[in-house]
């Protein structure tokens, strides 16, 4: 019997949504985030998760998934609401 605990799951979103919103791209930096990029974090979250297991008396799930959760919503809040710094005040003093 699989086990579904929706306080974990939804803090580990909402607080990685704020963060992923929060990410700001230097336009000088040149850095990009393509679909293998993506692919590659998402795949080292489920490593890590599984490695790191579920909270001690949560039964039914190998992974945490709360911290699944807080990968996906870091992605969501970059891709939906990521900022590029727009500061003119950069390199002119």
């Amino acid at each position: 019997m699989v086990y579904f605990y929706l306080g974990p799951v939804t803090l580990g979103f909402l607080l990685g949504f704020i963060l992923g919103s929060r990410v700001k791209i230097f336009p000088e930096s040149k850095l990009n985030f393509t679909l293998g990029s993506f692919i590659v974090i998402v795949l080292a979250a489920i490593i890590v998760a599984y490695l790191e297991g579920p909270f001690p008396y949560y039964l039914g799930l190998p992974l945490a998934p709360g911290f699944i959760s807080g990968i996906l919503g870091i992605i969501i809040g970059k891709l939906t609401l990521g900022r590029l710094l727009k500061d003119e005040n950069i390199g002119s003093n």
